[in-house]
């Protein structure tokens, strides 16, 4: 009675495994394709010729000072000459410092421009997962997966977004 047991209980755990379904998805081909990722991209790239703009005006107004100390520094009291290498010094750290603010704003508005369309894509590939009774779907584009023998749901992916 016990070898039926156990037998019953293999066959039923064989066949809840092979009931499970998995998909996969490249979730990076997913937004890419998505119009709210272009136009996030339009935006980024907008911000970010601002900023570069910025920087370029300071670069030349440090350019300025220090070739104008250059080239008549020399001639200058040593108390106006360590003002200007002051002046300098403090220019160039500001731009270090305006740098680094200017890519810390630009990393907060990518953050801030991604967040709805992942989460859009992300209830989409659950949606479809749900419908299709997927057990699992995995993102293939980490670089995770290491046997492709599940369903490819981009195109249910792509369906479900209206794309």
């Amino acid at each position: 009675m016990k070898k039926i047991g156990l037998i019953v209980a293999c066959v039923a755990a064989t066949l809840s495994m092979s009931a499970q379904k998995f998909g996969h998805i490249y979730s990076d081909s997913l937004l890419q394709i998505m119009p709210e990722y272009s136009d996030a991209q339009v935006q980024l790239k907008s911000l970010s010729d601002e900023f570069q703009k910025a920087i370029e005006q300071k670069e030349a107004e440090l350019q300025t000072k220090y070739d104008d100390y250059v080239n008549n520094g020399q001639s200058l009291p040593d108390a106006i000459k360590q003002n200007r290498e002051n002046e300098i010094q403090s220019l160039q750290q500001n731009l270090q410092q305006f740098a680094v603010s200017i890519q810390d704003e630009l990393d907060k508005e990518q953050q801030n421009l991604m967040a709805p369309i992942l989460e859009k894509a992300r209830l989409a590939i659950e949606a479809v997962g749900k419908k299709n009774g997927f057990t699992y779907v995995f993102d293939a584009s980490m670089g995770i997966l290491l046997f492709e023998n599940g369903e490819n749901i981009m195109p249910l992916v792509k369906t479900e977004l209206g794309l």
